[in-house]
């Protein structure tokens, strides 16, 4: 299947439904991730930029950013020497280490996986949980005065009304 690859705010939703990463990651495909990264970002030697999911650094109560920043417009040497990421933030070392902060507490991190194991993952995880699963094309929707859907109209010629509609469409 196509690889798809998230962002932080998943791994509340797949814990608020109760999903174990040791349950459904492996069914799925699923690896760790950390941080983004740019191939040839800046254009120049550099191979790739990290964009950590984790806050700036502090050190001495300062964001490493301003010492950074600071050392990048005066001293030539630091400014060839150390990216933004890299300066500011451990976890480009660990992803060029192949590691994850997945471990730690509070660690901001998301996934990849395969987005048709997934899908079906959550599929069997609905149904299972009294959801009801409904293939059909949809010909119209009815919609209350609000605005809000009511029903929809099946090509199979039934009505449909729920409280909530998901479009798997794509």
């Amino acid at each position: 299947g196509v690889g798809e690859a998230t962002v932080p705010p998943i791994v509340d939703f797949m814990r608020r439904l109760g999903l174990e990463e040791s349950e459904w990651m492996p069914a799925c495909g699923a690896t760790y991730k950390s941080a983004i990264a740019f191939r040839d970002f800046h254009g120049g030697d550099e191979p790739k930029t990290w964009f950590p999911f984790e806050s700036i650094e502090i050190f001495k109560g300062r964001p490493l950013n301003r010492y950074w920043l600071h050392k990048h417009f005066t001293d030539a040497a630091f400014a060839d020497r150390f990216s933004f990421y890299d300066y500011c933030h451990f976890v480009p070392a660990l992803c060029d280490a192949g590691r994850t902060v997945a471990a730690f507490p509070e660690a901001k991190y998301a996934y990849h996986f395969d987005a048709g194991r997934f899908g079906d993952f959550l599929k069997r995880f609905a149904v299972d949980e009294g959801v009801t699963h409904v293939v059909d094309t949809i010909e119209s929707v009815e919609r209350a005065p609000d605005g809000s859907i009511e029903s929809l109209k099946r090509r199979s010629g039934e009505p449909l009304a729920a409280d909530l509609f998901v479009d798997c469409s794509g």
